[in-house]
Parts: structure tokens; sequence; C-alpha cells
């Protein structure tokens, strides 16, 4: 729920101007619908559907980074890393790491539904 949040206000003025903003918002709270179900559910089914779900959000991660970086993530994620050793003027542009978050939480999420790990 944090996730949407973030995303929602950070996303804010963008909205208008690009649709595909919408696409990490709506998938969480299809995420968060989908995560009460498959926890109810889970011996009947859930862990795999929610095992999908976190599958999806790793592409989610990983269409958010390609489509932050405007199609060149490692330019762009070496751009803000050399953040770290010189100083850069304030730009305006979405921050290139932001979206891996989501693929961060699927990772995790997908762990926690692989059977193997039971």
């Amino acid at each position: 729920m944090l996730i949407l949040t973030q995303v929602r206000y950070d996303h804010r003025m963008i909205l208008q101007k690009q649709p595909i903003a919408w696409a990490p918002i709506v998938f969480s709270i299809l995420m968060i619908l989908t995560c009460i179900l498959g926890l109810c559910f889970w011996n009947r089914g859930g862990r795999s559907v929610l095992a999908v779900g976190f599958l999806i959000a790793i592409a989610v991660g990983l269409l958010g980074l390609w489509l932050h970086t405007d199609g060149h993530p490692l330019r762009k994620i070496t751009h803000d890393l050399s953040a770290w050793v010189t100083k850069i003027q304030d730009e305006d542009e979405p921050p290139a790491l932001a979206p891996l978050a989501f693929a961060g939480f699927g990772l995790l999420g997908w762990c926690a539904c692989a059977k193997r790990f039971q």
C-alpha cells in the first residue's frame, strides 16, 4: 500500500501527459487485491496466483526502468550514480532506479511463493 501511495504522488504531474504512468498505480491496486485473495486461498491455488503476480511485478519494474531511462538504462544509471563523486545540476527527470522497487518486491514475493522455499 505504501508503494502505491508513493507512486501515485510521484506520478501526479505526468498522469495526464502520459497514460502509461497509470500502469504501476493500477498494478499496485490489483496486487493488493490479489494478495488478499491469494493469502486467503493459499493452499487452494492462491500461492500460484501470487507467484504469477509477483513475476509480473518484476516485469513492471523492468518496464518502468526502461521508460524512466528513455531506453538507455546503463547510461542513465551511470549518470545517476556519478552524483556520488561529482555535483550534478538539478534535473527534471524521473529517477532511474525507482521502478526497480517493483522488481525487488516481485522477487521477494516470488521467493516466498516458490515451493522449494516452503
